[in-house]
């Protein structure tokens, strides 16, 4: 019962208990049912749940050009200057159609984040190997790298620890569960972010063999 297991996830050494986490399923995320719900923030397949700003329909042709129109426009100028009329306009779709599916323009972001795990969530389950987990994380980052350094240049990548902390649930929480998992949560995030921050030019090959050198 209180047998402490050493977890090197992303380069974190997370110590957990066996009681509290006992698979890989577990180890992603407490207390959802499956890992692609993990880092996805156990989004139902049709709609998202609207809270922190997040939207309401996670398909449809409007969202998804919404969503590239908004990407544009961030790499285009400062996001707080980004309007929902700049967005519609680049996105070709009217005023009412933005507001049927987010409520806000940070709910376009959060919600492309919120997919891209969901969507890394799937691969880890279709692999399902446990070990693969710290490598499927870092390729899945690389692999989405432009918008991840879009993020941190717009001074967003803040929205990341946020996906984290959400995913973890960490609110509901008792504080036996909720220290260990933030400092995980913190680590995960201090990582990527500083990875971001060199821009992301490591390549998940050469963290992992970072890893192995600083585990020995």
């Amino acid at each position: 019962m209180n047998t402490a297991k050493i977890v090197s996830l992303m380069m974190v050494p997370f110590f957990i208990t066996q009681s509290s986490l006992t698979t890989a399923q577990d180890l992603c995320i407490i207390g959802v049912t499956s890992v692609s719900q993990g880092l996805a923030m156990s989004i139902p397949a049709a709609k998202m749940r609207q809270t922190r700003g997040f939207c309401i329909m996670e398909t449809g042709y409007a969202v998804e050009k919404i969503t590239d129109g908004l990407l544009e426009l961030m790499g285009e100028k400062p996001f707080e200057k980004i309007t929902v009329s700049d967005i519609v306009r680049r996105a070709e779709v009217g005023r009412a159609s933005f507001y049927r599916h987010f409520d806000s323009k940070e709910a376009v972001v959060h919600h492309h984040l919120s997919r891209l795990l969901k969507e890394w969530g799937r691969e880890f389950e279709a692999i399902g190997k446990p070990e693969e987990l710290e490598p499927s994380l870092l390729r899945h980052f690389y692999g989405h790298r432009n918008f991840y350094l879009l993020l941190h240049h717009c001074g967003m990548s803040h929205y990341l620890l946020e996906a984290i902390r959400g995913a973890m649930e960490l609110d509901s929480k008792l504080e036996q569960e909720a220290y260990p998992l933030s400092w995980f949560a913190g680590g995960l995030y201090g990582l990527v972010d500083e990875w971001m921050r060199r821009g992301m030019v490591t390549s998940p090959d050469e963290l992992e063999a970072m890893s192995r050198e600083n585990s020995e």
